[in-house]
C-alpha cells in the first residue's frame, strides 16, 4: 500500500535473457483473484490445498491466493517421482489442486478439483478477501524424512511463520530497495524464509531458475549481474565460489550446514554475515549468530525472539555447560505436529 509500484518478484525462471516481472500492485492483485477462485471452492482455514506449478511468478502467486483464502499450502514438485507424488498427495487429501496446461496429466489419479491458472481469473475481483487466518491456524505442510526415511508433513502454524519472518527481517537488515536472490526449492522451509522475509519487508525478490549452473562462478555472475544485496547459501555454495569483490552484496546468510572459519574470513570481513539454524517443525528459524572473521567456526548462536533452547541430558535435564546434550527447542516456533 505504501509503494505498490515498487517490484515484487523478478522471475528469471523463464527463458535465457528474459525475465518477467511483478509489481507490488499486481502481485497482491492476482494472489487476491486467486483467493476469491479459492473461497468460491470451499476453501477455508484448515483446508489444505495443494500446488502443482514450475518454479516461477505463478507459483508465488498460487501460494499467497492460497494463504489469502485462509487454506493450507502444500507445494507439491512437478520433479518428484510419480510414486512420491502419489504418496504425498494420499497424505495430503487436498480436494483442491493448482496446476497449469499440460501439467495436470504429470499428476495422479486424485479426486481433487484441478484450478487451471492458464484460464485466467479476469471474472475475480481484485480487492482483498476479507481475512480469515488466525495466529494458531497452519499456514503451510511440508514434508521432511526426519529419522524415519518416510516423508512427514510438519504442520506450520501463521505465529511460527510470523515470527520466524520478523526476526529474519531484523537480522538480515532487509527493507525496500534492497534484491534477495531465492535459489532453494519450495521443498525446503528455508525457500518459504526467503520468500516471506522480502516480500513482508518492501523488497525485491529474485527468483534463480531451476536446476541452473549456481556453483562457482555461475553463482558469482548472477550475483554480480543483478546487483543482489541479499543471499542464503549454504557453506558448499559459498565454497565454490571465487573470491571476488560483489560490493552490492551487503548481507550474506548460511546455514543447513557447519560453516568453517576460513569461509567467515573469506566472506564475512565486508558485509554481515549470518549463520541461521533451524529445523522445519520449529518454523524455519531458531538460532542465530552473527559470523565474525576471528579465526574460530561460528557457533549457532541464540534463540531469536519467542522461541527457548535448551541442552538436555539423556533423563531430559538440564545439562551443565560444556557437557554435550540433545538440543531441545520450545515456544511459539514449534510446529503443531506431523499430518497423520
Amino acid at each position: 500500500d505504501r509503494n505498490p509500484d515498487a517490484v515484487a518478484i523478478v522471475d528469471l525462471c523463464g527463458p535465457a535473457a528474459r525475465s518477467r516481472t511483478l509489481t507490488y500492485r499486481e502481485l497482491d492483485e492476482r494472489a487476491n483473484q486467486v483467493a476469491h477462485r479459492l473461497r468460491a471452492l470451499g476453501v477455508r482455514p484448515e483446508l489444505r490445498v495443494g500446488i502443482f506449478l514450475p518454479r516461477g511468478a505463478d507459483l508465488i502467486v498460487a501460494l499467497l491466493g492460497v494463504l489469502k483464502a485462509g487454506g493450507v499450502v502444500a507445494v507439491l514438485d512437478p520433479d518428484h517421482p510419480p510414486q512420491r507424488l502419489e504418496t504425498l498427495l494420499a497424505d495430503i487429501e487436498a480436494p483442491v489442486l493448482i496446476t497449469q496446461g499440460t501439467l495436470a496429466s504429470a499428476l495422479p489419479a486424485t479426486g481433487a478439483r484441478l484450478l487451471d491458472l492458464d484460464q485466467g481469473f479476469a471474472s475475480e475481483p481484485v480487492s482483498r478477501p476479507v481475512r480469515s487466518a488466525r495466529p494458531d491456524g497452519l499456514a503451510y505442510v511440508l514434508y521432511t524424512s526426519g529419522s524415519t526415511g518416510a516423508p512427514n508433513g510438519a504442520l506450520i502454524e501463521h505465529r511460527g511463520l510470523v515470527n520466524s519472518t520478523e526476526a529474519h527481517i531484523r537480522l538480515m537488515e532487509i527493507g525496500p530497495g534492497c534484491r534477495q536472490l531465492h535459489l532453494l526449492s519450495f521443498n525446503f522451509d528455508a525457500a518459504m524464509a526467503h520468500l516471506f522475509d522480502t516480500l513482508c519487508a518492501g523488497a525485491a525478490l529474485y527468483l534463480a531458475p531451476r536446476n541452473g549452473d549456481f556453483l562457482g562462478r555461475g553463482l558469482v555472475e548472477i550475483l554480480a549481474r543483478d546487483a543482489i544485496t541479499h543471499v542464503s547459501l549454504v557453506p558448499t555454495m559459498l565454497a565454490s565460489m571465487p573470491d571476488t569483490e560483489l560490493p552490492a552484496l551487503r548481507t550474506l546468510v548460511v546455514g543447513g550446514e557447519k560453516c568453517s572459519a576460513e569461509l567467515v574470513q573469506r566472506w564475512g570481513r565486508t558485509r554481515l554475515m549470518l549463520n541461521l539454524y533451524g529445523p522445519t517443525e520449529a518454523s524455519i528459524l531458531a538460532t542465530a549468530a552473527r559470523c565474525v572473521p576471528d579465526g574460530s567456526a561460528p557457533p549457532i548462536g541464540r534463540p531469536i525472539p519467542n522461541l527457548q533452547v535448551y541442552v538436555v541430558d539423556r533423563w531430559g535435564r538440564l545439562a551443565p555447560v560444556g557437557v554435550t546434550g540433545e538440543l531441545w527447542l520450545g515456544g511459539v516456533g514449534v510446529a503443531r505436529g506431523y499430518l497423520n
